[in-house]
């Protein structure tokens, strides 16, 4: 890889005793005698105001960059080495292009765990993300030089690096999807498979070169540990049952008979991978396309034999999804467009999946009763309806639609491999569209099911906290009602009493009063009225004591409700 080092540029040195102020020249060659003895921070600090200096130096921009990168600050040497591709003089422009490329290769490797196959998916995906920036910095040098050879031998290790390390993510990934399911797993052996397959078929045009070579040895490479892979699946025993045993909707779709014929079959598919795998390593690719071809129907036979009706049929719908989108001819082509006859026996291959779809609706419907009914619980209150029931009555209208529309499906889909097979993709657009809008339309029961069962978990959940409220009432009511008994006597008592008071009050207006009164009598008759005043007053008070005392018992006794 590119070695990291700052350029020197001798500038007149002036002294720094002397120096009034320190010059721009002086912080670069102080900042390269810094960088040498591995003193990176300081370097960074003199390259840094010597940039403030110049802001627009692209040498300096570039040895402020190579100090980041021996921080391990890589996002800041990004920065400042992209301001140094960006200058005229095209020497630096280059180098900083270079270790542009070099610091997106240390990112990705200090993001790889240990093992690189331990990676989360997350990571990885920020991983090719950083070896792409990499290979599109590299793409530059060269197009800027075509004669740099050290640019061509990195691109050439970094691309092969990259093809490495996904193909052992995906070893780790499949090894694992063949212990816990071993229809995902059949499905990522076709998908590998299908891309051995079309590189191969694709390479036999291609003139004898470097690269060929490589793509044919890494094909092999591939197909041997399918094969090898594919032989563990055939000795041990398929995974045909749902991943959690305890799930209540699942259908078993694949008998002990046929257990045994997929594993007889994963055999063969091994044996025949093992026979593509000697021409692919002598570099005939055409001696090897038709074993892979049959290899990979075989592989999607197996796929659609062990999978279930509802996972199967999704999977046929996300894969005339992409049919169709490979085929949209608004998209110009490119060289990751597959061709007419790439997509044809793609088509052909998801028109296969139609046949065990329909045998798998017929084995169930023979066995399914639609008056199956949950018995009743006696121990609970409300009847109960049964989701096993419930998704089986969904499966069934799936399946019933699935044999009403398999004669138009099957058409469309045969007229969709003829025409692309003709290399006719605008004709057979049509005809994968409407055989898409079928499938979504048999996949819509399946759907509403599950809209209804996460609102149905919804309202369980619901009547559970209403449950939960009531246990806890009921727990609480004799203490509750023994307080509520005494803050009623209270507040009846207190009613009483201000009912007392009032016809007390009424009394005192109605007597009689003496037409004339002494000075001494009129005296004693206000001050009487005072402390019946003062008196009312002082019972009011208490009588609002006695509501507040009342109302904050109530409010404490009283049970909150759930309003959610």
């Amino acid at each position: 890889m590119l070695l990291i080092r700052p350029l020197i540029v001798f500038f007149t040195i002036i002294n720094f005793a002397v120096a009034a102020q320190t010059s721009p020249s002086e912080l670069v060659e102080l900042g390269i005698v810094k960088y040498k003895s591995g003193d990176y921070d300081s370097a960074v600090t003199l390259f840094k105001e010597a940039l403030v200096l110049l802001p627009d130096d692209q040498l300096v921009a570039y040895n402020l960059g190579c100090a980041y990168v021996m921080q391990d600050n890589f996002d800041n040497a990004a920065e400042q080495l992209r301001l140094a591709a960006a200058g005229r003089d095209t020497k630096i422009a280059a180098l900083a292009r270079g270790l542009s490329a070099e610091i997106r290769i240390r990112h990705a490797r200090s993001l790889l765990a240990s093992p690189p196959e331990a990676t989360a998916p997350d990571v990885r995906e920020k991983v090719m993300r950083l070896i792409d920036d990499a290979e599109s910095w590299y793409t530059e040098i060269i197009e800027l030089a075509p004669n740099n050879d050290s640019a061509r031998g990195n691109l050439e290790r970094l691309r092969t690096w990259r093809v490495q390390t996904r193909n052992d993510w995906r070893r780790v990934d499949r090894s694992s999807l063949r212990r816990s399911d071993s229809a995902k797993y059949l499905d990522e052996v076709c998908r590998e498979l299908s891309e051995s397959r079309n590189d191969t078929r694709n390479s036999i045009t291609q003139p004898d070169s470097p690269k060929k070579f490589q793509l044919l040895y890494q094909n092999s490479k591939n197909v041997t540990e399918l094969a090898d892979e594919l032989q563990s699946f055939a000795i041990e025993q398929p995974q045909t049952k749902s991943p959690d045993a305890t799930n209540p909707f699942y259908i078993p779709d694949v008998d002990d008979n046929e257990r045994k014929s997929v594993r007889e079959k994963a055999g063969e598919l091994a044996a025949n991978l093992e026979t593509a795998v000697k021409p692919l390593k002598l570099f005939q690719p055409e001696n090897a396309v038709q074993t892979l071809t049959n290899s990979l129907v075989t592989a999607n036979n197996l796929q659609a034999t062990i999978s279930s009706y509802e996972p199967l049929l999704r999977n046929t719908i996300e894969r005339q999804t992409t049919l169709l989108k490979d085929n949209n001819t608004n998209n110009p082509t490119t060289a990751d467009t597959p061709s007419s006859e790439e997509q044809s026996f793609e088509q052909q291959l998801t028109s296969r999946l139609i046949p065990p779809l329909l045998s798998k609706s017929r084995t169930f419907l023979r066995q399914w009763k639609p008056d199956e009914q949950q018995p009743n619980d006696s121990q609970t209150n409300h009847d109960t309806a049964n989701p096993l029931s419930e998704k089986n009555r969904r499966l069934a209208e799936s399946m019933l639609l699935l044999q009403k529309n398999a004669t138009e499906l099957e058409y469309c889909m045969s007229n969709a491999v003829n025409e692309l097979a003709a290399s006719n993709s605008t004709a057979a657009a049509p005809h994968q569209q409407r055989a898409l809008q079928l499938l979504q339309e048999i996949l819509q029961p399946l759907n509403e099911q599950n809209e209804s069962g996460n609102s149905g978990s919804q309202n369980d959940r619901d009547n559970k906290d209403e449950d939960d409220s009531k246990n806890n009432g009921d727990k609480k009511s004799q203490e509750e009602s023994k307080k509520e008994e005494q803050s009623d006597k209270e507040k009846q008592n207190e009613q009483e009493s201000e009912q007392k008071n009032k016809q007390q009050n009424q009394s005192n207006q109605n007597q009689n009063e003496p037409p004339q009164n002494s000075p001494g009598e009129q005296q004693s008759k206000e001050q009487a009225a005072e402390r019946m005043i003062r008196q009312m007053q002082r019972r009011q008070q208490e009588a609002d004591e006695g509501r507040e005392k009342i109302k904050s018992l109530l409010r404490i006794l009283t049970p909150v409700e759930k309003d959610w």
